[in-house]
């Protein structure tokens, strides 16, 4: 999440959150969506993410809980825990957004928040942290900057897989382990 962001990265969990979408070993830039169609699903409705100060979660809505469905979507949250690509073309692509993201959300209301934030707690990093991030870095935000970030946090220890739904325990189970045991780290934890 953001707050676990230095100086220099005010946004980069947000920026990062969206190119786990663009790109990953298993699914080349712009075939993702394509992926979750071709399973019943809808992108947004069905697969989405959202950053705060503490995480970045990925959802991921299953059409079925069935041990193939199981499979695909454990295929994609392996990709987003050790796989992404974070192409310099996608980052570039994927920048816009990100900052059209953050003009669309500063609205009075907004910046009523970020006043009374830094006014409540002057002092606290948290203040200093919002999880949309500083304009400044997200334009200058490059693949290095991304990947360092992702390399850092993206880490085995720091992940939860939660599974809600009619599903079958020892399968899932077994899928899991076949899916995530070979996750390592692949840079120094912060």
């Amino acid at each position: 999440g953001s707050m676990h962001e230095h100086d220099n990265e005010k946004g980069v969990a947000h920026f990062l959150e969206h190119l786990l979408f663009c790109g990953s070993e298993n699914f080349e830039p712009g075939e993702l969506v394509k992926y979750f169609q071709s399973i019943g699903m809808q992108f947004g409705a069905d697969a989405n993410a959202r950053t705060a100060f503490y995480s970045t979660v990925y959802d991921i809505d299953l059409p079925e809980s069935d041990p193939e469905n199981l499979q695909k979507g454990f295929l994609v949250m392996r990709d987003f825990a050790a796989g992404a690509l974070i192409l310099s073309s996608e980052v570039d692509r994927e920048r816009p957004i990100v900052l059209a993201e953050k003009r669309t959300r500063d609205s009075v209301g907004y910046q009523t928040f970020e006043k009374e934030f830094a006014f409540e707690l002057p002092e606290a990093l948290l203040s200093k942290r919002l999880p949309i991030g500083d304009e400044t870095v997200l334009e200058n935000a490059d693949r290095d900057l991304l990947k360092s970030f992702y390399d850092a946090w993206y880490q085995p220890e720091r992940m939860i897989l939660i599974l809600v739904g009619d599903i079958d325990i020892p399968i899932a189970s077994e899928l899991i382990k076949q899916r995530f045991s070979s996750i390592a780290p692949r840079a120094p934890g912060r």
